[in-house]
């Protein structure tokens, strides 16, 4: 669907659109730019029919289109020097405006004229001209900060609609929970929006109004940033967390996996973890991995979420043994790798070697036997490496027989970063093998030709 047909749709026809944008994934950002810029001409020229339930429909839709993780990707990509300056629009726009500001003219009369037409072909001079008449090279692309321009407007313009519903009583429990999770997803909330949600939330909260899926969502998508700033907030925060922790306490052992996860990573985000919560939920899931009833995603991700909260500035974090939760992960990591059931690529190892550097066990060089199945999972890694890194032969590459090598450069670089900082003085043994070994997987990746380059996973 070309751009021109949003302009004067409904507002089911345009949330449909953006359903289908999101799902093509190939969208331009002219589309969405066109989409935004309609569901906002509704919210502001259209208020007789755009109440409270039309707006909870726009934020539903919203939740699954967000600009900032692309605007944000982009960054680190650029930041990281993944993007060139030639792949970079913005290094283009500066490299064209170089290249044309070398040629112009140097005398002030000509460049006043140069001035001029460049304003009538940008067409910042029209309104002078009685005949004008735009032609298809004004037409200019959109670019995901022309989105996020329209996208910050278009939540403030949501945000009023919101109080106008809210000074009229008009909020109910349940939709409070939609506006918080919208703002939340968009990063656009102020202060002043998050102070009158916790006001629905907090006595329903109290009268037990919420069930467990709604006490996932508040925790987790409640900005808590908002806490931290003032001593009148720092109250509000412990009464808050508290009041959460309380109720699901009394509910904490008939948990799933996945919601014990999901607490442990919502309380850890959090300013406040009661520490009765901390000490029952890292229990809960201790007792899990040494049952071995945690699937390896889950182990993963509660080592990730284990590492976050101690690399972090959480009071909590001074309150556990790293050591021996370390002992339990490596135990667990012993047992599966020895029955064949915890294949983890180079990547995988990589991460793990990171969390053992968070908790501490890396630099200490008493932790020997807690890091020797993790470094044994290492060597059997590289052997596997160096296997698939020998020569192909030209029938090989032709018929697409290749296999794709779990090597990223970045990890190997991590890697040898972690063996030559921890390899004399910490915990890590063989450290001049490890090294070694990494620097020849590296040079042979880079003596290959241009066509053979398929073993690194980017």
């Amino acid at each position: 669907m070309g751009d021109y047909q949003i302009s004067g749709m409904s507002l089911d026809q345009t949330i449909d659109q953006l359903r289908l944008a999101i799902e093509q994934k190939n969208t331009s950002h002219n589309m969405y730019y066109k989409i935004l810029e309609r569901i906002q001409e509704i919210v502001i020229d259209e208020p007789e029919t755009t109440g409270k339930p039309e707006i909870l429909r726009i934020l539903r839709a919203l939740n699954y289109y967000r600009p900032k993780d692309e605007e944000i990707l982009a960054r680190q990509a650029r930041n990281q020097g993944y993007i060139t300056k030639e792949e970079d629009p913005i290094s283009k726009a500066h490299l064209a405006q170089i290249k044309k500001n070398a040629f112009k003219s140097a005398t002030p009369i000509t460049q006043i004229s140069d001035h001029m037409k460049e304003g009538l072909k940008l067409n910042y001079l029209k309104g002078l001209i009685m005949d004008y008449n735009p032609g298809e090279d004004e037409v200019t692309s959109k670019s995901i900060y022309d989105i996020l321009e329209i996208y910050k407007t278009l939540f403030k313009n949501i945000e009023l609609v919101i109080h106008e519903e809210m000074n009229r009583k008009n909020v109910d429990e349940r939709e409070v929970l939609d506006i918080l999770v919208g703002f939340s997803i968009s990063g656009e909330a102020t202060n002043v929006l998050l102070e009158r949600i916790i006001e629905i939330i907090y006595p329903n909260l109290q009268s037990g109004k919420y069930t467990l899926h709604d006490l996932e969502l508040i925790i987790n998508y409640f900005p808590q940033e908002l806490w931290a700033e003032s001593p009148l907030h720092k109250e509000k925060a412990n009464k808050f967390n508290l009041m959460i922790s309380s109720i699901i306490l009394q509910e904490i052992d008939k948990f799933s996996n996945r919601e014990l996860l999901s607490f442990f990573q919502a309380f850890s985000n959090s300013f406040v973890f009661p520490p009765k919560l901390l000490n029952k939920l890292l229990n809960s899931l201790v007792g899990k991995i040494r049952q071995e009833e945690l699937t390896k995603k889950e182990f993963m991700d509660f080592l990730e979420i284990y590492a976050l909260l101690v690399s972090g500035d959480h009071s909590s974090a001074k309150s556990i043994d790293s050591h021996l939760l370390m002992t339990f992960a490596s135990e667990y990591i012993q047992k599966k790798h020895s029955k064949g059931e915890l294949n983890l690529n180079f990547q995988q190892v990589v991460q793990l070697y990171w969390v053992y550097e968070q908790g501490g066990i890396l630099e200490d060089p008493t932790c020997k036997k807690i890091i020797k199945p993790l470094e044994d999972i290492l060597n059997d890694t590289l052997a596997q490496l160096i296997a698939k890194h020998q020569p192909l032969s030209e029938q090989n590459i032709y018929e697409g027989d290749t296999q794709e090598m779990e090597l990223d450069e970045r990890d190997a670089d991590t890697m040898l970063h972690y063996y030559q900082t921890f390899g004399q003085e910490g915990s890590l043994s063989n450290a001049n093998q490890v090294i070694k070994t990494i620097k020849s997987l590296l040079k042979k990746y880079d003596d290959r030709p241009e066509k053979e380059r398929k073993w690194f996973v980017f």
